[in-house]
């Protein structure tokens, strides 16, 4: 097999939307970016950033590195001198993914339930939607938040119950139109149903026991998929990854020695055993030609 290859950097991953930029980050507070156009694996830009760093994102333009700390602090620096251009402290804790806007004018925050908009220029920060009103006596709670870059829509998941079920609501991500609109009720644990949500090219999928649910864009169930059947004497599966290609899939499992598993998706024959543990994230790049595996002491890079 091809030789796999350690990265500095690991965490939560951002890929760029041309798939040619990749960023890491360590305990120590370090953004690591590569560039994926060429064959070298060496980090293009080292950036020592804010505390608790939790989010990682790069411009499209590679002017900019932003910045999301475990507390609500969003920075922003630039690439080329690694100086912090400004810093702002928001209303939320943590959060979800970060994404520059296409012009690399604004920052797209997902936050722990708000969505806002930072513009680069003024520093700026504004909510694009609304505050999560409560609903006959209880506080609906956000489980998740993520933008599909495929259909270019938010999925917002929101436990309205106090069982763990909910809805599954959608958004245009343009920052003028943001609206969100119920798309499906959740009647599932939803802990149970994001260990496997999985936004890729074509359609969506995440974890119904005893089956991978395919679904299209709008989440509408359009198939199902069994577990390969060795996974019957297997502990309990942790997570898994679907690459944005839709070619493999990533089996995690809560084993000490940290194994996981990549399977070809159509057939579900078995690839690569890993065992790294900590593992974090998870994806594939190259058209899935090559996958990144992300852990806490740093990712691991190969050729399928």
């Amino acid at each position: 097999m091809e030789k796999i290859r350690k990265l500095r950097g690991g965490n939560y991953l951002f890929v760029s939307e041309d798939g040619n930029t990749l960023v890491g980050y360590s305990g120590q507070n370090i953004a690591y970016v590569y560039d994926l156009s060429g064959n070298s694996l060496d980090p293009i830009y080292k950036i020592r950033t804010i505390q608790y760093l939790s989010r990682v994102a790069v411009s499209p333009d590679r002017k900019y590195l932003a910045t999301k700390s475990t507390t609500g602090e969003i920075a922003v620096f630039s690439l080329e001198s690694g100086e912090e251009l400004f810093r702002v402290k928001t209303k939320e804790m943590d959060g979800y993914q970060m994404y520059f806007t296409g012009d690399s004018k604004s920052v797209l925050d997902l936050g722990r339930s708000r969505i806002k908009l930072i513009d680069i220029e003024t520093q700026k920060v504004t909510y694009l939607d609304d505050d999560i009103q409560p609903v006959a006596g209880y506080c609906p709670r956000v489980w998740h938040i993520a933008l599909d870059r495929s259909s270019r829509q938010i999925y917002r998941f929101i436990e309205t119950e106090s069982n763990y079920t909910g809805e599954l609501q959608i958004s245009p991500s343009d920052p003028g139109r943001i609206s969100f609109q119920v798309a499906k009720e959740v009647p599932y644990q939803m802990p149970k149903v994001l260990k496997g949500f999985s936004l890729c090219r074509e359609r969506n999928y995440y974890w119904r026991k005893p089956h991978i649910i395919v679904t299209d864009k709008q989440f509408n169930e359009i198939g199902k998929i069994d577990l390969p059947s060795e996974f019957e004497h297997f502990p309990p599966m942790r997570k898994f990854f679907i690459s944005p290609c839709e070619k493999y899939i990533l089996f995690d499992f809560m084993k000490v020695s940290g194994e996981s598993y990549l399977y070809e998706l159509a057939t579900m024959k078995m690839v690569r055993k890993f065992e790294y543990p900590y593992l974090w994230d998870f994806t594939m790049v190259k058209d899935d030609t090559m996958f990144v595996v992300s852990t806490w002491q740093g990712a691991f890079i190969g050729k399928v």
